[in-house]
């Protein structure tokens, strides 16, 4: 008795050290976000002051956006970096939760670094902006550094943090249910997806309100009523399913449908450029954007439909919880066992 007690003992001591190691990694990720406004901040600033014909102009409205991403970004890696090193039951579940949606979206963005890559550095090489003899260094130095960032990082914080005794570490050491325990962690992650959703298109206000509808685009006055409707209704959504509202499951299915049906048609009718002109980019940005055509409409339309069947099957996944446990109240206790 006495030496499995040890034994536990040490395990927990182990998994103890490895949340403190892991914390420190996600705060070290978070100032490295921190460290990307500071240069997006710094950027505007040289762009201010560049007189030169080839740099390309970037203003504060166009860099905001990224800077307020980046700050949520930093601000939820280094709160959740703390709880870690505070062996928090909740900083384990929105970690390991956060890295899923992490290795998803970052997955898609690998993919459209392979696409788009090579026709990139091709262009640079072809019009003197880099030597030819570089152009496959940068090319595979561009995939190798976006395969960590996207793909081998998440994998590594989803492997440390959904290991069955680093769960049982945090149990023991933080044995109040959290809220973050009242939720199945696909529904979990189904939630903070609609939310960060929400947020991210929240960043088109900043460019001239402009939305994808059904092969045109909406801008304007129109347009910023259309987002508010759409931040608001996926602000529901991410509530609803955190409440496991089956109602909620469904107008995300249905609206995940109309939603990418909307995007696929838009940019099969609509180039890629007149979108960027609805945003007010300016025309020496997009021109610069021009000379490296990035994907074809069909392509970008093609991808886009590829990403949004893929969250769809995730969310036909997590139907089974809402069927099993839609309609418990989150709120009441638990039965002492």
């Amino acid at each position: 008795m006495d030496n499995n007690d040890t034994l536990t003992s040490l395990t927990d001591t182990d998994r103890k050290s490895g949340l403190r190691r892991f914390g420190i990694f996600q705060i070290i990720l978070g100032g490295f976000c921190a460290l990307l406004i500071l240069l997006m901040i710094l950027g505007v600033i040289y762009s201010s002051y560049a007189e030169t014909t080839s740099a390309m102009p970037m203003g504060l409205k166009t860099v905001l956006p990224g800077i307020l991403f980046y700050s949520l970004l930093a601000a939820w890696f280094i709160c959740l970096g703390i709880g870690s090193i505070k062996v928090r039951r909740w900083a384990r579940i929105l970690s390991l939760a956060g890295s899923w949606i992490w290795l998803f979206t970052g997955t898609a963005g690998f993919v459209w670094v392979l696409l788009v890559t090579p026709d990139i550095y091709s262009t640079m090489s072809e019009t003197g902006q880099i030597p030819p003899e570089m152009t496959d260094i940068l090319k595979y130095f561009t995939f190798g550094f976006s395969l960590v960032i996207y793909i081998v990082l998440p994998g590594i914080l989803i492997l440390f943090y959904g290991r069955e005794d680093v769960k049982n570490t945090c149990e023991k050491i933080d044995p109040a249910i959290r809220w973050t325990d009242k939720c199945p962690l696909p529904v979990l992650a189904l939630s903070l997806t609609l939310g960060f959703g929400g947020i991210s298109i929240a960043g088109l206000f900043f460019y001239g309100s402009a939305v994808p509808f059904f092969g045109t685009i909406i801008c304007g006055t129109a347009g910023s009523i259309l987002l508010a409707i759409t931040i608001l209704f996926l602000a529901y959504l991410s509530w609803g399913s955190y409440r496991l509202k089956m109602n909620a499951w469904r107008g995300t299915f249905v609206f995940t449908i109309i939603g990418s049906i909307s995007i696929v048609i838009t940019f099969l009718r609509i180039k890629l450029f007149e979108f960027y002109e609805k945003m007010n980019f300016p025309e020496n940005q997009i021109e610069m954007m021009q000379q490296f055509n990035f994907m074809k409409n069909q392509d970008f339309a093609l991808y886009m439909g590829f990403i949004s069947l893929a969250y769809l099957l995730f969310i036909l996944y997590t139907h089974k919880y809402f069927a099993a446990l839609s309609g418990i109240d989150l709120e009441k206790p638990d039965e002492p066992k």
